[in-house]
């Protein structure tokens, strides 16, 4: 399970430095564009993360202790 969720403005910033960072080493038209064009391109993108623990819990199994009971 994921969660999808648009991107915050400190999500953006890490955002166009990675875009950044690659258009630099590669050359990338495609980066170049995006860049170019930075307010069409970033509200098309999506954060997707691991739900928050307190959603996840539930799907972890309850495993009992194998201690013997005397």
């Amino acid at each position: 399970m994921v969660v999808v969720t648009g991107l915050n403005s400190m999500d953006e910033r890490v955002l166009r430095k990675l875009v950044q960072q690659h258009f630099h080493k590669t050359g990338s038209p495609r980066a170049r564009l995006i860049l170019a064009r930075w307010d069409d391109y970033r509200v098309l993108f999506r954060k997707v993360a691991p739900p928050p623990a307190a959603v996840a819990e539930p799907m972890v199994p309850n495993l009992q202790s194998t201690e013997s009971r005397a």
